[in-house]
C-alpha cells in the first residue's frame, strides 16, 4: 500500500488495517512538509468482490467508499464509488486522487 496509495504529490503512505466488518483503519499519507491522516471503519468485507468503508479526512465530514471487483474474462474490473461529499469541488479532488491511486495500483499489480 505504501507504493500505490500515493495520489498527487504524496511520496509515501503508511497503513494500519483491521480488515473486517467493524474493524478500523488509519492511513497516513506523506508529502513534502505534511502528513495527511485518513481514518475509517469497514462496514462490509466480502472477499474477493466487495469492500465498503467510511472515510474521514481532516476538515471533512465522514464519507463512504465502496470498492467492487468484477471478473471480466482474464481480467478484473474495479469500480470505486466515493459518496456523501459536502460539495463538487471536494468530489473532483477525490476523483483525481482515486484515479491516480488506481493507476499506481494497476502498475503495482502488473509488475
Amino acid at each position: 500500500m505504501s507504493e500505490w496509495m500515493c495520489p498527487g504529490d504524496v511520496v509515501s503512505a503508511q497503513a494500519t488495517l483491521d480488515v473486517r466488518a467493524g474493524g478500523k483503519f488509519r492511513i497516513v499519507m506523506r508529502r513534502p512538509g505534511e502528513e495527511i491522516v485518513h481514518t475509517g471503519v469497514y462496514r462490509v468485507v466480502e472477499p474477493p468482490s466487495k469492500l465498503v468503508f467510511t472515510w474521514i479526512a481532516a476538515g471533512l465530514p465522514e464519507t463512504l467508499v465502496t470498492v467492487e471487483l468484477f471478473e471480466r474474462a482474464e481480467q478484473c474490473e474495479m469500480v470505486l464509488t466515493h459518496e456523501h461529499f459536502p460539495g463538487t469541488d471536494v468530489a473532483d479532488r477525490y476523483r483525481n486522487g482515486w484515479g491516480r491511486i488506481a493507476e499506481l495500483l494497476s502498475g503495482y499489480l502488473t509488475t
